[in-house]
């Protein structure tokens, strides 16, 4: 993961991050977009937040959550 995030700041950003607040910075808004915007494959091609949502929104007619339904 260190590789990715490095990798993805340093070709996003432009050159090398200078101090320790612009790193920080750049790491808690790649976290951010890794946790809300990024597709992912074993998500259905849906962002992780999208997929959390959905599977814990109520299964319609019920009140149980599509993870308590029985399989």
């Amino acid at each position: 993961m260190h590789g990715s995030a490095s990798s993805t700041s340093t070709t996003r950003a432009g050159p090398a991050l200078r101090g320790a607040d612009a790193a920080t910075t750049a790491t808690m808004e790649w976290v951010a977009w890794y946790n809300t915007e990024r597709v992912h494959s074993y998500c259905g091609n849906v962002p992780p937040a999208g997929y959390v949502e959905t599977f814990h929104r109520p299964v319609a007619g019920t009140t149980a959550a599509t993870e308590n339904r029985p399989i």
